[in-house]
């Protein structure tokens, strides 16, 4: 007689497979791309003034004056920041990249997925 009792392997595999698929979409971001925007801003005189934050020295804060008024580029994991050297005018390139979703649909579920989470 085969004895009747719940097998522990589906619900294994069941979270298994789900911690998978949550690192594969924080690493890939299924449904989702990337877009890059850029600005560049004329500098008013040509002194920029760089501050290194944190102890390794890996984000800077810059400094600078624009024809608005004194200006700081706030430093972001999204954002990247170049200055332009040695030109006849002095300006600052910042490049902005952030996720889009791809459809409609993918906006929608992660929406869903975000009341649920609350």
């Amino acid at each position: 007689m085969v004895a009747r009792g719940r097998s522990a392997v589906g619900p294994q595999l069941v979270i298994v497979i789900s911690v998978c698929a949550i690192a594969a979409n924080d690493a890939w971001h299924f449904g989702m791309h990337e877009t890059t925007s850029t600005t560049t801003t004329a500098l008013v005189g040509k002194t920029v003034v760089k501050h290194e934050l944190g102890t390794n020295g890996k984000m800077s804060a810059y400094g600078f004056a624009t024809a608005a008024g004194q200006q700081k580029a706030a430093p972001s994991l999204t954002t990247s920041t170049q200055l332009q050297r040695g030109a006849a005018d002095a300006s600052l390139v910042t490049r902005t990249t952030r996720l889009k979703f791809n459809s409609k649909f993918a906006e929608v579920m992660y929406a869903a997925l975000a009341l649920m989470a609350n």
